[in-house]
């Protein structure tokens, strides 16, 4: 392709202005502006503007880097709209940068489309608002030399056909993307994939980012860390947030505002998770990936589960939900494939899994609803099991069948394997299905479950403890002391009349005054203790073990 524009009027938009691949572009145009340069450097002076009815706005290709800025500024701010296209920029080599204070608009593709080939850096900064047909930024790069990738919108960005913000970063180094304004997507608000990088991958967000179809925000990221911030709530019909980290580093999701999948409506049918997060998920024993996960979120609702963390870096996995965390279904079928026989998944308000690579499991929350359980924490990592809860959990499922047997449900479900240590259970009030808290620990420390408020069970107990035997593996097992400690305003039964159980292992149980045991006590076989401080006892219950 000869250097230069050409067409009629576009000669007169964009001219040389200096060396070689150096164009100036002034006044309005309504043709297509092709440019070229070994590098290419283009700048567009006040009073430019261009809207084409075919083709893009601006076809840019720089050899050896490309730089495209826009010196417009208000009240002579340009406008570039392409019937493809608003801007079109590919580079070979070199560093490609794009500055708009304009608005870009391409009514069948892409708003801003940039692509890098074996170049170094690429950033976009667009103070304009820019949409697309089909994406409104497309940002990709490929062998990018351990360059960086930065991408700074300060307007709104909408993707009419498909992504909101749709970014590839390929053998780079950092991949940063910071918006002011709303995102919206057909597909995704904004996807992300930093991919074979030796750098962090992170996205902060200002305002609303909404994904129509899909996620709010998609991030993968195979560099260090992978950090998503928001300001603003995100809503997706598939996922609100979904981050895969297979880096060297760690995860850590903050949601300061509302997150939601399944639309704005929460009915998509396409709705899954509101946050989804999987750390290190290839991890192998000898090069587990990722270290910590960390999810901090406010209000979130899910379809299915309201949070959903799975940890298998080498580091502790920690979720903390300051507002109502809702999951709304109770299951998933899953039909039969190649690969094996139909299954059901049940669902939780939070669900947390800490893999062997991992070391403490912490779930900190105030309100959960979940359509199974409330709250469902499985560590077989080598630290603490930690739930502490602030505010009302409700677990609306009873029993899910499975191919290991039927599966009860609770308002908290807590699981320490003999990997663990400690495992603590601090809640307020507590209704569940089958057991109001259900904990099990066959770590090597005390299982401790505090209750000051009503934990009520279906048709299992209020409180259910086990540390001599494992609900997934046969056998005896030799875990530390259940302690059991109803403190005042406590109330704990179940509509089956059940209200304390623990299994052979030993126990502690401690009702201060102002608590109430309403309805059975069956300690099992171990050494137990029982002691009412000033508590009341149900008439007629019966006390065994």
């Amino acid at each position: 392709m000869a250097l230069g524009a050409y067409g009629g009027r576009a000669e007169a938009a964009c001219v040389p202005s200096g060396p070689p691949g150096t164009y100036a572009c002034s006044g309005p145009t309504f043709a297509e502006q092709v440019l070229s340069g070994a590098p290419l450097t283009v700048t567009t002076n006040a009073g430019f503007s261009i809207d084409t009815a075919s083709g893009d706005a601006l076809d840019l290709y720089g050899y050896g880097g490309l730089t495209f800025t826009d010196t417009s500024a208000p009240p002579n701010v340009s406008t570039i709209i392409g019937q493809s296209s608003g801007i079109d920029a590919e580079t070979y080599g070199g560093v490609l940068s794009i500055i708009t204070n304009s608005a870009v608009t391409g009514r069948d593709d892409d708003g801003i489309k940039a692509y890098g080939y074996e170049g170094t850096d690429l950033t976009i900064i667009a103070n304009g608002n820019v949409s697309g047909g089909d994406d409104g930024i497309d940002a990709e790069t490929y062998y990018a030399n351990n360059g960086a990738m930065s991408i700074t919108a300060t307007g709104t960005v909408t993707g009419l056909g498909d992504d909101g913000i749709d970014v590839l970063h390929d053998y780079g180094s950092s991949l940063t993307i910071h918006t002011f304004g709303a995102v919206t997507g057909e597909d995704h608000g904004i996807i992300a994939q930093n991919e074979y990088a030796s750098g962090a991958l992170t996205i902060t967000t200002l305002g609303r980012v909404e994904g129509i179809t899909h996620d709010g925000i998609y991030a993968y990221n195979d560099g260090t860390s992978l950090t998503i911030t928001t300001s603003d709530e995100v809503i997706g019909g598939k996922h609100g947030i979904h981050a895969e980290n297979e880096g060297s580093g760690p995860l850590n999701i903050s949601a300061g505002g509302h997150v939601q999948s399944g639309g704005v409506f929460g009915t998509s049918v396409n709705g899954e998770y509101g946050i989804i997060a999987y750390n290190g998920y290839y991890s192998t024993t000898l090069n587990p990936d990722g270290t910590s996960l960390r999810i901090t979120a406010m209000t979130v609702t899910g379809a299915t589960d309201g949070i959903h963390a799975d940890n298998y870096g080498a580091g502790a996995l920690s979720i903390t939900a300051t507002g109502q965390v809702t999951g709304v279904a109770a299951t998933t079928y899953i039909p039969p494939d190649a690969f094996g026989p139909g299954y059901t998944i049940a669902h939780a308000g939070i669900k947390g899994y800490n893999s062997f690579f991992g070391t403490d499991l912490t779930i900190t929350a105030a309100g959960v609803t979940g359509g199974s359980d409330g709250i469902l924490g499985v560590n077989y990592g080598s630290g603490a099991l930690t739930i502490s809860a602030s505010g009302p959990v409700v677990g609306n499922g009873a029993v899910t069948p499975t191919p290991y047997g039927p599966r009860p449900h609770s308002g908290i479900t807590a699981y320490n394997s003999y990997y663990g240590t400690d495992l603590t259970i601090t809640a307020v009030g507590v209704t569940g299905g089958t057991h109001g808290i259900a904990a099990y620990n066959v770590g090597s420390g005390p299982l401790s479950v505090t209750v000051s408020g009503n934990v009520q069970g279906g048709t299992g107990y209020g409180i259910y403890t086990a540390t001599a035997t494992d609900p997934y593996y046969s056998g005896t097992f030799s875990g530390g002391t259940s302690i059991i400690t109803l403190n005042s305003g406590a109330t704990v039964g179940s509509a089956a009349g059940l209200a304390i159980a623990n299994d052979e292992g030993d126990s502690t149980t401690i009702v201060h005054a102002g608590a109430h045991v309403g309805g059975d006590v069956r300690l099992g076989n171990g050494s137990d203790d029982l002691t009412f401080d000033g508590g009341t006892f149900a008439a007629g219950a019966i006390l065994d073990g």
